[in-house]
């Protein structure tokens, strides 16, 4: 095979709940994640060493780009002492904005080597690659709605369609979530129930946008520090959203339309600048 194309989705999160710190560091959460039609494109071709190009460019160190990470880690997984493989990495997520983009993008990066150099590894190894490589990365292994609670390592696909428009305003803040998380303070012994799966679940069936309630736990710290995402937020209720909400740690925006806006009341009803996508969800067969 000489070259491999692969579609790094987006993805946003209908719900998010910070849960209790585990032992290991990291915070148990539960959320509905939902993959957007919005992608980055990944481009791998053999080669004798390993290059990772990626535009517009994210850090100017290579080796820190997880997609870098992602091959050194899948290559060693394989059994092979190097990845001879040029990565295109052609960016349409906004970075640092919680749509996942560097997480997507090292999943397909896995995805298409294993592909692309018929190394067969399993389902398994390749989870746990993903679980090695960031909380959110097991996600993008497949391409469904899921459940997604633990760390962000228990996927469960959800067989459904969302039949909205989100309208997604990225003001080009990036938000450190090690940050985020230590804005919550959750201890060991925070509380573990939530109702965000269920609740989710039955307004999602029937699409009726009235039930859906969409919280995001890291609303109150970041809104504190950035002010002007809650303004935004008001603002796409103002211009038609159904609901609003940030997705992740931020600072992504999303408004949930049952029909497009135009750009124009979108452009004029935002106050700050931003950089407005608009997406619908994106589901296919797992890949």
């Amino acid at each position: 095979m000489n070259r491999i194309v692969m579609h790094a989705h987006a993805k946003i999160n209908l719900g998010l709940e910070v849960l209790q710190k585990r032992p290991d560091g990291y915070h148990d959460i539960q959320s509905v994640f939902v993959p957007l039609g919005l992608h980055d494109v990944i481009t791998i071709e053999p080669a004798e060493t390993l290059s990772v190009v990626c535009t517009p460019e994210v850090t100017s160190i290579p080796e820190e780009n997880l997609v870098w990470k992602a091959a050194i880690a899948a290559s060693a997984a394989a059994g092979n002492q190097r990845c001879g493989a040029k990565i295109t990495v052609e960016k349409h997520i906004p970075a640092g904005g919680g749509l996942g983009g560097g997480s997507s993008d090292a999943a397909a990066t896995i995805l298409g080597l294993n592909t692309m150099f018929s190394w067969n590894l399993s389902a398994t190894v390749l989870h746990n690659l993903a679980c090695s490589l960031g909380s959110d990365v097991p996600f993008f292994l497949q391409s469904f709605p899921a459940i997604v609670s633990g760390r962000g390592d228990v996927v469960v696909p959800i067989d459904i369609h969302i039949p909205w428009t989100f309208v997604l305003v990225f003001p080009g803040i990036s938000v450190s979530t090690p940050w985020a998380y230590g804005q919550l303070g959750r201890t060991e012994s925070y509380p573990q129930s939530t109702k965000i799966s269920e609740e989710s679940l039955k307004s999602l069936v029937n699409k009726d946008v009235r039930e859906l309630t969409i919280t995001n736990d890291f609303e109150s710290v970041v809104f504190a520090r950035y002010p002007e995402l809650a303004v935004i937020k008001q603002d796409l209720i103002n211009i038609g959203a159904l609901a609003a909400w940030m997705s992740g740690s931020g600072s992504t925006m999303v408004g949930l339309f049952a029909a497009p806006p135009s750009p124009e009341v979108v452009t004029q009803g935002i106050r700050y600048p931003h950089h407005v996508t608009r997406a619908l969800s994106f589901r296919n067969s797992p890949r």
